[in-house]
């Protein structure tokens, strides 16, 4: 009933995707369990026909999971900080009364699909993406895309142990910023990348992977580890771990 003054939706353990004009126009992003109950089958479903009418929406799955929240927030977070940024005016205040936000266009977002045994999400710009497949999950720009990439990725062969994702019961934390931070990971011999979304950040030879970040600026970070091979042979992306860095 408040599509106009939504900026984004991320249900997580529900099978539900956006069924009129304007919750299409809403960017959205539908997180579940593979395992839960019909959830893959019936979102499998809706996709396409939504998709096909245009809806800014992409869904992600928790390999191995049920009905649980897990380690959505890896994914949300980014997405959320995304579409704010793209659809909050600058000058909004909404002190002074609802806030007119800026629409997304279908052909400046990104979209994903995934695909082989073991699943590894592939990722273009829409314009890139062939146009008799509606079926693509859609992101509102790369760094979503990115993010998501990793969190589909059903085996991944990398994993960032330091610090820790989000999720899974695990007290939330945030990190300072501008100070020295120190990613470790497990890995099998390769030289690793380090992304921030899409963004190289560091590069490390040592195994297991130690890089140290100079520092984080405030904001939502999401940190990623990639083998030389960009995520070829089994070797990564690591599943996502996503840092909140406030202002001090």
């Amino acid at each position: 009933q408040l599509a106009d003054r939504t900026i984004a939706a991320a249900p997580v353990c529900l099978e539900v995707g956006p069924t009129t004009a304007a919750g299409r126009a809403i960017p959205m992003l539908t997180v579940f369990g593979d395992r839960d109950g019909k959830q893959f089958e019936i979102l499998s479903k809706k996709l396409p026909d939504a998709r096909a009418a245009g809806a800014l929406w992409g869904i992600a799955p928790q390999w191995g999971r049920k009905h649980e929240f897990g380690q959505a927030n890896n994914l949300v977070l980014p997405f959320f900080d995304s579409c704010v940024r793209l659809r909050l005016p600058a000058d909004a205040d909404a002190r002074q009364g609802p806030v007119k936000l800026n629409p997304l266009k279908q052909e400046d977002g990104w979209v994903g699909s995934w695909s082989g045994n073991p699943a590894t999400g592939s990722i273009r710009k829409f314009a890139d993406a062939p146009t008799d497949v509606p079926v693509l999950s859609w992101f509102p720009d790369h760094r979503t895309a990115a993010v998501w990439r990793a969190f589909v990725t059903q085996k991944p062969g990398l994993s960032i142990t330091a610090p820790a994702s989000l999720g899974d019961g695990k007290p939330f934390q945030t990190y300072p910023a501008n100070e020295k931070l120190t990613v470790t990971g497990k890995t099998t011999h390769l030289k690793t990348f380090l992304r921030d979304g899409p963004h190289q950040i560091a590069v490390s030879d040592a195994d297991p992977t130690t890089v140290t970040v100079e520092k984080l600026a405030p904001g939502i970070h999401t940190l990623i580890l990639f083998a030389d091979d960009d995520g070829g042979a089994g070797f990564g992306p690591s599943r996502p771990v996503t840092l909140v860095v406030p202002r001090k």
